[in-house]
């Protein structure tokens, strides 16, 4: 079970060295969602082989997808906390 899991300080790191390297991640995250009309709000979506841009002190990433067709949707903004697999690992905290 150890090989399947991934401890949430280790997809930081990895994360934070995707940011400087200009290197990609996939993992798949929790959605917020805009409101509780949202039909997405609580389904899981999968960001991947996606860069990271940038990071902030709250905690949020921001990611860009190379191959996203729409242009809405080629930055996108993940909080740390809602990552819940990262390269095909569950994350435990």
């Amino acid at each position: 079970m150890k090989d399947k899991v991934i401890h949430i300080s280790e997809v930081l790191k990895i994360m934070n060295a995707a940011l400087m390297n200009n290197s990609t991640v996939s993992f798949k995250a929790w959605k917020v969602g805009n409101g509780d009309d949202d039909p997405e709000r609580g389904m899981i979506k999968a960001y991947d082989h996606v860069y990271v841009t940038s990071h902030s002190r709250t905690g949020t990433y921001i990611t860009l997808d190379p191959l996203a067709e729409n242009k809405k949707y080629k930055y996108r903004r993940v909080s740390e906390a809602l990552i819940c697999e990262f390269m095909d690992k569950k994350v435990i905290w």
